[in-house]
């Protein structure tokens, strides 16, 4: 994902607007235990697991397992878009 997915260039121009974090979970070290142990009791198992949240840590949009560039485009849009309403009303 991160390689061809998260790399192309329609996705790296939606991401101008996100800040963008990364939680690793799987070099083994004691942070990435903590990691690992906040991703599975907050958000469940699946990997790869992607989170659209905003300022509060809320979800605003979710993406689990492996997705093509339409895919994450539409996922970050739902996002951008929940984001929005929330602020609007």
């Amino acid at each position: 994902m991160k390689g061809n997915v998260i790399a192309d260039w329609k996705i790296q121009t939606m991401l101008k607007g996100f800040i963008f974090a990364e939680l690793y979970t799987d070099r083994g070290t004691p942070e990435d235990e903590e990691n690992n142990t906040l991703r599975v009791e907050r958000f469940g198992n699946s990997l790869p697991l992607y989170f659209v949240l905003d300022g509060e840590g809320n979800v605003l949009s979710r993406l689990e397992g492996l997705s093509t560039v339409a895919g994450f485009s539409k996922f970050l849009q739902q996002g951008l878009d929940a984001h929005r309403q929330r602020h609007v009303d």
